[in-house]
């Protein structure tokens, strides 16, 4: 191989590592909120042990959140320091598009993800049980059985899909 083919290979090489690792995090983590598990996230300085961060995650809907460390790059991970910074978005349960997003700062400490559920059932906003038609409910009427497979299906960890690239 001329000198020329190696450069030109050794680019190649270098364009598909950068685009490979570009944008990537190692430490990306989702939490579905459902109806009989209304979910709340919240970060937690453990120097402090104050809450740094909080979200209420409407039912029906999933947190994303994605957090970036100095060194962070896929598939290489530098040292285990603390995130410096976090990416976060709320899509619908079962769906990849961002129905709200932000992005904050965090402080640079060691910080621990807290997850509470808040009290159960907590209804979609809009719905209400009392509402709901008969027909309404002839649709939605579930056994006891049905409704605990419906649950551990919602509980089971399910794959991310990958960022939109809509930034």
């Amino acid at each position: 191989m001329s000198h020329h083919g190696k450069i030109a290979a050794a680019a190649v090489c270098l364009l598909v590592l950068t685009a490979w690792g570009a944008g990537c995090s190692q430490d990306k983590h989702r939490f579905r909120s459902t109806v009989f598990h209304p979910t709340t996230i919240s970060l937690r300085d453990l120097v402090s042990k104050k809450i740094i961060w909080s979200k209420e995650v409407p039912v029906g809907h999933d947190l994303v959140m994605d957090l970036d460390r100095l060194g962070d790059l896929a598939p290489f991970r530098i040292g285990t320091t603390p995130a410096m910074s976090m990416k976060w978005w709320l899509v619908k349960s079962g769906s990849i598009t961002k129905v709200e997003k932000g992005r904050d700062k965090l402080p640079g400490v060691p910080i621990i993800i807290e997850r509470t559920h808040r009290p159960a059932p907590e209804y979609p906003p809009g719905y209400s049980p009392d509402n709901a038609s008969d027909e309404d409910e002839l649709d939605s009427a579930q056994t006891a059985a049905e409704l605990t497979e419906q649950q551990l299906h919602e509980a089971m960890p399910q794959e991310p899909p990958d960022e939109p690239a809509d930034e």
